[in-house]
């Protein structure tokens, strides 16, 4: 079994968590505002594959459509974690691969996988 000992400093710890949190409460009524102002939650499904009435759909998810939630509230964690690296520890070598990585992924999950599972989905269930 392998031990790995880390050291650092408590005031450096404090300070970058305290960034971060900060960071996050700054950028969160900011993503708040945008993502009402442009409806960014949802859409209830009015028809299903075959184009019938989706009324089964619409039954099952009332409740959750009628709350209007944003959805890619994911974005808020990236971009302060983004900002905290930049900020305070882009110094080092070893940090530009995991934030590329990390970035890379945010943007791959909201904003090219999910469109893209949903748009194959229907297209291999015959909805197109």
């Amino acid at each position: 079994m392998t031990t790995l000992h880390l050291a650092v400093q408590g005031s450096t710890l404090t300070r970058v968590l305290l960034l971060g949190f900060l960071l996050s409460m700054i950028i969160a009524p900011l993503y708040t505002t945008l993502a009402y102002r442009g409806q960014w939650w949802k859409k209830p499904r009015t028809q299903a594959m075959g184009g019938a009435s989706a009324a089964v759909y619409q039954k099952l998810h009332a409740a959750k459509h009628q709350r209007h939630i944003p959805t890619m509230a994911g974005m808020i964690f990236v971009l302060s974690i983004a900002l905290v690296t930049l900020l305070g520890n882009l110094e080092r070598g070893q940090t530009w691969l995991p934030l590329a990585g990390m970035v890379g992924a945010g943007l791959a999950g909201g904003l090219l996988v999910s469109s893209f599972t949903a748009g194959l989905i229907v297209f291999l269930i015959g909805g197109y």
